[in-house]
């Protein structure tokens, strides 16, 4: 019964319903395809298909296994008809024949549903169980005036199928032999292909090139090609891994690519050829072909991209492994119950940038590589070393072998190829994870290492701090200190101490360092309980911004007073230099007292990285242009480099006591001769030279014998409080 341009097929008698199967019977197929023809003629009946089965060797099956088993055998073929097609109505025609007629999501699927079923009839044949030969074909509304017509073609195409795999020797062949149109062959190709690169237990590359290469001649394709790459430069300069398992040999014209690329900007792209004397593909087949080459770049992005991906996932863009890598395989130590045992260590290579200056960056980055590999090699095979970035890196490895680590984090040779030695020493912090200690997560154990290496990166002795008891006892003390520090400057209990310097050839008073001083609750902290504290945090600025205020109110008393000022240098961390509004900060607070600026100098410490040494040219020139006053503290103590004293505009170069020859060294010992000339150069280039530590006679001997022109130290004057220097700004002459 025909409504609404539909066919109710719903309610049939039982003369309508196969007794065997249950399906629809041949009188519901006649009734079914007079309805149905009915809409053809008003031009209503939509797109249907119509498919034909016949069960193969169904005569053997009945006269070796007998009839009853031939009817379980007819009943097992047709559940499959219906299980594949179960929107659709399922009709036995008599004896082993079907038919499906398919409408609706069922037509719309219908190459879908053939394959599926296609792969069903190849497992089949391989399992030695029913199988059979099936035709479909589609109505067409410009040649098709009746349904007998569709089912004409299908059932041609079905007796061609049946006939060709009567001849079938074996399941290969079942296929090979074309025995389905080539619609319908191309799904059940594809159905094979998506299996097969779907089957997690095991890829069978080899299996999935042959279907590729059916597929390619299936198509007329001459080359198919897939070219995988890291990164969009890799794409443009057209590098990268190449895969094609199909190339003909012919010249062939690009007709079709597709790119796919990652979040990660790895990527892969694929093209296909095709020779200018083949038939041109048609609309379906061109999206037939493209449709594999998605499903191909998808297989390519879950196999060879996902292992670029796990590649920049977990390792940087230089090569070493990244914090991913080191978390990952810490969490494995702590799911296996072995992390405990194990020793944490967080490092950066000392002064690294003196190396990359003197050696150049590529070979800086050999010589960083090198180092590396040196480190991880000592660790062992159960140890895991990353990079965190520029030249820091953290690791984990057993305690027996971290002191082959240790002695190499202390100090170590590097050989680069042309065979110079670079020395390499570095700063870190390490925790040795107990065997009590609890650990749940690699966050358990990152605050230790990074609190010691924090430590140690600031410290002008520690290099190396490990995180015990002594360390918490030595933190708890420092936070102590750190929480005094807001009222300890509200009640001004930092003070500034004067320590004189003098000029050796008029004997005379020429000028003094603030030093400080802390008293509290009656006592005197020593500076050097608080100033490493306060340079582990910004406190250290706060700390100098004060002290120079006190040096100006001091000064702006000498004035008031009538005293003969000296210049008094002030002491400024590193801390400050990315500040970039210091200079106008010292300013405001010197103006705000009034005080001439050539009695204020501000004195810097060496600096070691790029960064910092374009920050403290750009701070002492513009300091300079205001007429203060600039001296590098320490010259010496560190690893110096000419840049310091050529480049930067500085007034004065205070150089460490380390450079002073010891009592009884002739003139040509290195220390004379290295003290000798850093002086000679000073003075050439129009810089005061003044050597601090000068604490003997010998000491102002050697100063004068080498034309150093100030000295300070113990030999004259210790740091002196206030109103005591006041007592040096009177008399002024020390010899």
């Amino acid at each position: 019964m025909v409504e609404n341009g539909n066919i109710n097929v719903t309610n049939t008698n039982n003369s309508e319903r196969d007794a065997l199967t249950g399906v629809k019977s041949k009188l519901s197929y006649v009734k079914y395809e007079k309805e149905l023809d009915e809409l053809i003629k008003e031009g209503i009946s939509g797109p249907f298909t119509i498919m034909i089965f016949d069960i193969n060797d169904m005569k053997h099956e009945n006269d070796v296994k007998g009839m009853e088993a031939g009817d379980e055998y007819i009943k097992e073929g047709c559940r499959i008809i219906c299980d594949i097609f179960d929107h659709s109505p399922v009709f036995r025609l008599g004896g082993d024949e079907f038919a499906a007629i398919l409408r609706g999501s069922d037509y719309d699927n219908r190459m879908t549903l053939a394959a599926k079923y296609g792969a069903r009839q190849y497992e089949n044949k391989i399992k030695g169980l029913v199988n059979m030969a099936f035709g479909m074909a589609d109505f067409n509304p410009k040649k098709d005036i009746r349904v007998q017509d569709v089912y004409i073609r299908a059932d041609r195409l079905m007796n061609e199928n049946k006939k060709n795999c009567r001849n079938c020797r074996s399941a290969r062949a079942f296929f090979d032999e074309k025995e389905f149109e080539p619609s319908v062959r191309f799904y059940v190709l594809y159905e094979q292909l998506a299996s097969a690169m779907t089957d997690f237990g095991k890829i069978e590359v080899p299996k999935i090139e042959q279907i590729l290469i059916d597929i390619c001649n299936l198509f007329r394709l001459s080359k198919a090609v897939t070219r995988v790459f890291m990164n969009p430069q890799e794409e443009r300069s057209g590098k990268g891994e190449i895969m094609s398992c199909f190339d003909t040999g012919r010249e062939g014209e690009l007709i079709s690519t597709i790119r796919y690329v990652t979040s990660v900007q790895s990527g892969a792209v694929m093209n296909v050829y095709m020779s200018p004397d083949e038939k041109p593909l048609t609309e379906e087949e061109k999206w037939k072909v493209e449709l594999v080459m998605r499903t191909i770049l998808s297989f390519v992005a879950r196999n060879r991209l996902n292992t670029m991906v796990d590649q920049l996932t977990y390792f940087d863009e230089d090569g070493y492994p990244n914090l991913r890598t080191l978390n990952r395989d810490m969490m494995k130590m702590v799911m296996e119950n072995r992390i405990n045992g194990m020793v944490a260590f967080h490092y950066n290579l000392r002064n690294f940038a003196i190396v990359n200056k003197e050696y150049g960056r590529d070979t800086g980055d050999i010589i960083m590589k090198l180092h590396f590999d040196t480190v991880q090699h000592a660790m062992g095979p159960d140890g895991v070393l990353a990079r965190m970035g520029g030249d820091n890196f953290v690791g984990i490895c057993p305690g027996d072998t971290f002191k082959n680590v240790f002695s190499i984090l202390t100090h170590t040779m590097v050989h680069v190829n042309n065979g110079n030695g670079v020395s390499i020493q570095t700063k870190a912090g390490v925790f040795c994870i107990s065997e009590k200690f609890p650990v749940h997560n690699p966050s358990d154990v990152w605050p230790k290492i990074i609190s010691a290496f924090n430590v140690a990166k600031g410290g002008e002795h520690e290099h190396i701090v490990f995180y015990d008891d002594a360390f918490i006892a030595k933190k708890e003390k420092s936070m102590r200190i750190q929480q005094l520090l807001p009222d300890a400057l509200k009640d001004e209990e930092f003070k500034p101490f004067y320590q004189p310097k003098v000029n050796l050839k008029t004997g005379e008073l020429s000028g003094a360092e603030a030093l400080c001083r802390w008293f509290h609750d009656g006592k005197i902290i020593p500076p050097n309980d608080f100033i490493p504290v306060f340079e582990e945090t910004s406190d250290i600025c706060r700390l100098d911004l004060y002290m120079l205020e006190h040096v100006c109110r001091d000064i702006r008393c000498w004035l008031d007073s009538g005293k003969n000022p000296v210049r008094v240098s002030v002491n400024f961390s590193r801390k400050h230099m990315m500040n970039i509004g210091l200079t106008d900060i010292i300013a405001e607070i010197v103006d705000r007292y009034d005080v001439p600026h050539k009695y204020v100098e501000i004195e810097l410490t060496e600096t070691t990285t790029d960064v910092e040494f374009v920050d403290l040219k750009r701070l002492v020139t513009s300091l300079h242009d205001l007429g203060f006053y600039t001296s590098i503290d320490d010259f010496g103590m560190g690893f110096s480099s000419l840049n310091l004293i050529r480049d930067i505009p500085w007034d004065v170069v205070k150089i460490d006591k380390s450079f002073l020859p010891l009592e009884g060294e002739d003139d040509n010992s290195p220390n004379s001769i290295m003290y000798r000339h850093v002086v000679a150069m000073v003075r050439e280039l129009g810089r005061e030279a003044l050597t601090e530590g000068t604490e003997s006679e010998f000491h102002v001997k050697v100063l004068k014998e080498n034309n150093c022109e100030f000295a300070q130290g113990y030999y004259f004057d210790k740091p002196l409080m206030v109103d005591e220097f006041e007592k040096r700004l009177v008399i002024r002459r020390y010899i």
